[in-house]
Formats: C-alpha cells, sequence, structure tokens
C-alpha cells in the first residue's frame, strides 16, 4: 500500500462497440454507450492502477462506491477516454476522481473508491456463502 499515494493517476481509451450499446445489454432502447459498460470501463481502469502499484500479489482492489453523473449519449464507433486519479487513501481505502471523455462531450464524471483485500481470504469468504 506505501506505493498508492493520491496523485496517482491512469487513463484508457476504447471505441464503443455494438456489445457496449444500451440497446445489446438491457439497460435501455437506444444505440448509445451504455451506463452500465461505462461503470465497468472506470472500474478497470482504477483497478488496473491499483494493481500496477500492489507490490504483493496477494493483494487486489475490489470496488465498492461508485457515484457517476452520466451526462452524455455516445454512438457506436466513437472512443472514449477514462481518467482516474487517486485523491485519498485511508489504510485500505482508496478514493479516485473520474473522468470519461469522447471526442465531443464531457460524458461522466464522479467518485469511485475500491478496497485493497487479500485475493485468497476475500474469495474464500465469498464462497462460503454460497454454502449456508
Amino acid at each position: 500500500m506505501e506505493n498508492i499515494t493520491p496523485g496517482l493517476h491512469a487513463e484508457q481509451t476504447i471505441t464503443v462497440t455494438k456489445e457496449l450499446l444500451a440497446s445489446n445489454v438491457g439497460s435501455g432502447d437506444c444505440d448509445v454507450y451504455a451506463t452500465p459498460m461505462l461503470v465497468n470501463f472506470i472500474e478497470n481502469t482504477a483497478a488496473n492502477l491499483v494493481k500496477n502499484h500492489l507490490s504483493d500479489p496477494a493483494l487486489t482492489s475490489v470496488g465498492t462506491l461508485i457515484n457517476i453523473q452520466h451526462l452524455a449519449a455516445t454512438p457506436e464507433g466513437m472512443q472514449v477516454t477514462a481518467k482516474v486519479e487517486i485523491t485519498e487513501v485511508d489504510r485500505k481505502r482508496i478514493v479516485f476522481t473520474v473522468e470519461v471523455q469522447d471526442a465531443v462531450d464531457l460524458i461522466c464524471k464522479g467518485t469511485h473508491e475500491r478496497f485493497v483485500v487479500e485475493k485468497e481470504k476475500f474469495s474464500s469468504k465469498a464462497k462460503n456463502k454460497a454454502k449456508k
């Protein structure tokens, strides 16, 4: 965790494909970038940033909170870029500011939180729920 500090940032760019449209993922009837897929993209960008700065391979991060505004629609074929920046680290809790931009508009802004956990312990606890 000592490598994870406020100010660390990352960005990723993808192209909105048919598979990412609201009309294909069940979140609406329009052929535009789906909010659930936008959330996935933000989480992936933040998770990769954390993963690249964890020195212990037994650790990972899990998303625990996402608070975003989806501000503008993006059509199929347009690229979107997610930018995340760590703004706070409180023990195992990491807070990010997030923005996503397409070629024309800021399409999303908000915050995201992740917690650093031990992979095995976390997975084991989840699997044990299924046995109850």
